[in-house]
């Protein structure tokens, strides 16, 4: 199923009756029950996994039914309506590297972090399809991204062709900051084929620097991280698969 199709039926609700489908495309209900699912994220056999931003749930989709929730993800942070559980993204390796990667608001310090958990159950699809997460696992990638206000957030992890992480994170209403390579207003492009397996981090900013990233000599070592900045709020994106070029819903404000 196209992604774009995917995220329409998941989205539908009372808007059903006003979306204009494109030719070639169907309109059809998929699962019903959700709370507020703004991301998802495929398992390479067919399953579907989706967030919902205020509930912190992981919610499990298999052959078109919601299964049980994996977990609920902890410290989630969803005082401001922006804020919340907004992004995951399954580990290429999957099965043999049974890991998902979530992007939230943190509750106990004002940033974002991007941290690692690992799966357990059916995972490779041989039963009842069945899996959970336990929270336990967490390894943060990225712990301190500044949150000082609740919007402009970003919220996208996707792996690119080239098996690298990538992640949208906003200026976090600070106008100018996302014009040197920080943290702020960035795409960031990790590796995280290094880290070691179990709970812990953050790792040393090298650890997980992706080889090719653009600013290897700039003294902040948040830049080491950075693929692209200069944004406001890219809140999503998607990575074509055969040429790796990323293509970004890049918040605007009011109307733009």
């Amino acid at each position: 199923m196209p992604l774009a199709l995917a995220a329409l039926l998941l989205f539908a609700g009372a808007a059903r009756a006003q979306v204009t489908v494109p030719e070639g495309f169907q309109d059809r209900l998929v699962a019903s029950g959700l709370s507020v699912p703004v991301g998802m994220a495929w398992l390479p056999d067919g399953r579907l996994l989706v967030i919902e931003q205020k509930s912190a749930k992981v919610r499990l989709l298999v052959n078109g039914a919601l299964g049980a929730d994996l977990a609920t993800i902890d410290d989630v942070r969803i005082s401001h309506g922006e804020q919340g559980l907004l992004g995951i993204a399954v580990d290429p390796g999957w099965p043999a590297r049974p890991y998902v990667y979530i992007h939230c608001d943190d509750n106990t310090a004002p940033v974002i972090r991007v941290s690692r958990y690992t799966v357990t159950g059916d995972l490779d699809f041989s039963g009842s399809g069945a899996l959970s997460i336990d929270t336990a696992t967490r390894y943060d990638l990225i712990d301190d991204i500044p949150d000082i206000f609740g919007n402009h957030n970003g919220g996208t992890l996707r792996f690119g062709p080239d098996g690298m992480l990538y992640g949208s994170f906003g200026d976090d209403e600070g106008l100018c900051l996302a014009l040197t390579p920080g943290l702020r207003g960035v795409i960031l492009r990790l590796d995280v084929s290094r880290l070691p397996p179990g709970a812990g981090g953050p790792p040393p900013r090298a650890l997980i620097a992706a080889p090719g990233n653009p600013f290897p000599a700039v003294p902040d070592s948040n830049a080491l991280l950075v693929w692209a900045h200069g944004l406001r709020n890219p809140f999503r994106f998607g990575i074509d698969p055969a040429s790796g070029a990323l293509l970004i819903g890049d918040v605007g404000q009011n109307s733009i």
